[in-house]
């Protein structure tokens, strides 16, 4: 090997044995190095408690529910969740028509008790939500929220079946024999 390729390698890696983050070890800043410094704030604060960070995807039920009594502070439980029963209720609806338009076969007889239940279950957060006292405390909207999250999700996962079986029948009687 040559004697100068020899003391550069013996120089490069004496210098990032040293010092492995150094530029100098990598052979200079790559592009992706620049781009992070750059991207760096100038002051680091450290996080509050109970804040979230902007790069969590999901908000607290807590957080969201302290938005949403700050949003309308004065008014009512109903008031709080109108939005949220509104779009439920519209949701439940379509699916209900979707639903209604399949074929009468004891196959779908299982969905449709699915959706009499959620049906049910609407119902009973509507006349809980009626109910509710307006000196209700955290846990109780808690309660009602978490209630409200999961019909809306089961709605979405009855929703998805329905889509999918429809898909199914469909490309079932495309198929040509």
């Amino acid at each position: 090997m040559d004697l100068v390729v020899k003391k550069a390698l013996s120089d490069l890696a004496s210098g990032a044995q040293a010092n492995p983050d150094s530029p100098v070890a990598k052979g200079g800043a790559s592009k992706f190095d620049k781009v992070l410094e750059e991207s760096k704030p100038a002051t680091k604060e450290p996080p509050s408690k109970g804040v979230e960070s902007p790069a969590s995807l999901q908000r607290s039920p807590v957080a969201e529910l302290q938005q949403k009594i700050g949003v309308s502070p004065m008014g009512k439980p109903a008031d709080i969740f109108a939005h949220d029963l509104k779009t439920t209720g519209t949701n439940l609806n379509q699916l209900t028509q979707r639903v209604r338009a399949l074929p009468e076969t004891s196959t779908f007889d299982s969905i449709r008790n699915q959706l009499a239940a959620l049906d049910a279950k609407y119902q009973q957060i509507g006349t809980a939500v009626g109910k509710i006292p307006d000196s209700a405390n955290l846990p109780q909207l808690l309660k009602l929220q978490k209630d409200m999250y999961d019909i809306s999700e089961n709605i979405g996962l009855v929703s998805k079946l329905v889509d999918q079986l429809t898909s199914g029948v469909k490309s079932l009687l495309q198929t040509q024999i």
